[in-house]
């Protein structure tokens, strides 16, 4: 362990930021959070100019703390897991291109770095050990992948057939849309001990998982071939453990789909379901709009026998409405608009028959779905990214218009 710390660095400690907010749940903030979500990635694995995706997770407390990192397909399959420790204050960028080549994000807690070259302790920063004997908690350096690892991380996100963990055996968890583009999503969550498991592993919510709401960032999806860019803050999902609303093991949350309900709770604010989100599909920006979309799936999803398809897909949506800049509303031909759990989807695919306007989503599942935890209310998260084409982008989040919490049960009055 690290020696006390001099009078002054504790002076300057006294001086720093106030520790973060206690937790809002519910209230779809950017605030420090105990779960991190990069709704949407892509990287072209055939291209090194081609489109890649990295975020940076930050520590915003002095506490140091271990950040459990969970790559998802876009059918939401998990397929490799990295712990990441940081220092107070301390904060990571991950390159997915990297990660994609076996490149593991390095760092090391007090025990395993005692001399700091690997995960440095700042004057005013906590640097302490951590349970498990995997990644950052372990003396060894951490491994690169090997060759048949990265094959078979690389086959998982673009539906090919991989043998990349249990129950895999050559198998496919994602679809298979043939442009060398790996998608999926991400979750970084704040754990008290290192682990290899899955946020669907059961015991995962009740052992390693906590509620330390100390963890900020962002995302960036670099396109160089087409010279843009976006960026949007990391979705930022609270934990708390008195609130009932989401201590109650049956109670609708962000892991309820993936630890199975009546179990132990994960202990997560669930995201919210309807949303507002501008478009545009001419003028300066005449690359049009996409919509990022992540939705959390009806249940765990399996892997399928590749040619086939994985149970409950596509996902339904409630409602899509379009409305142009004179307040006209259109209602697209019926149809699965989000049909995954992560993606991407041009407005010009939805048929608003409108240049300009915004789109009423209701991403609930079903015509009428009933608001019980156990059939999932249909939380999401909308990232609009506007485009000019081989000029620039711009990307933000859509307007949320509820909490899965409390989820809106009505869509435009016509």
């Amino acid at each position: 362990m690290k020696k006390l710390l001099v009078a002054a660095a504790l002076a300057a400690l006294c001086l720093a930021p106030a520790g973060p907010a206690p937790a809002a749940i519910g209230a779809n903030e950017v605030a420090p959070a105990a779960t991190l979500l990069l709704p949407y990635f892509e990287v072209d694995l055939n291209n090194p100019g081609g489109v890649n995706t990295l975020f940076t997770v930050v520590n915003a407390s002095a506490s140091a703390g271990l950040v459990h990192a969970t790559l998802w397909t876009d059918l939401g399959v998990p397929t490799h897991t990295f712990d990441i420790y940081l220092t107070g204050y301390d904060a990571e960028t991950v390159d997915l291109r990297l990660l994609f080549q076996g490149i593991i994000p390095g760092s090391a807690d007090d025990g395993a770095d005692p001399t700091d070259q690997v995960s440095p302790q700042g004057p005013i920063s906590q640097d302490i050990n951590f349970p498990g004997s995997t990644g950052p908690c372990w003396t060894s350096a951490i491994p690169r992948l090997t060759p048949a690892q990265v094959t078979d991380l690389q086959n998982a996100h673009t539906g090919l057939a991989s043998s990349i963990g249990v129950g895999w055996s050559a198998s496919c968890g994602a679809q298979s849309l043939g442009d060398g583009i790996a998608r999926g999503f991400v979750t970084l969550d704040s754990v008290n001990s290192c682990t290899l498991d899955y946020p669907t592993t059961p015991g995962y919510a009740s052992g390693a998982l906590d509620s330390r709401n100390i963890w900020i960032g962002e995302f960036l999806i670099l396109d160089r071939a087409n010279n843009s860019s976006i960026g949007d803050p990391l979705v930022h999902v609270e934990a708390s453990n008195s609130d009932p609303r989401v201590t109650n093991p049956a109670a609708h949350t962000f892991y309820g789909w993936a630890r199975g309900y009546a179990v132990a709770s994960d202990n997560r604010e669930p995201l919210p379901t309807t949303w507002n989100s501008r478009y545009i599909q001419g003028g300066v920006l005449n690359g049009g709009t996409d919509l990022l979309v992540w939705r959390a799936p009806i249940a765990p999803v399996a892997t399928f026998a590749c040619g086939g398809s994985a149970a409950g897909f596509p996902l339904a949506q409630r409602n899509l409405t379009a409305f142009d800049e004179q307040e006209n509303p259109t209602i697209p031909a019926a149809g699965s608009y989000f049909p995954v759990v992560a993606q991407r989807v041009p407005v010009s695919t939805l048929n608003t028959y409108y240049s300009f306007g915004f789109l009423h989503l209701d991403l609930k599942r079903g015509s009428n779905p009933s608001f019980t935890a156990a059939d999932g209310v249909g939380q999401s998260w909308v990232v609009t990214d506007f485009r000019a084409t081989g000029r620039f982008a711009i990307g933000f989040a859509a307007r949320a218009l509820d909490n899965a919490l409390v989820p809106t049960n009505s869509g435009p009055g016509f």
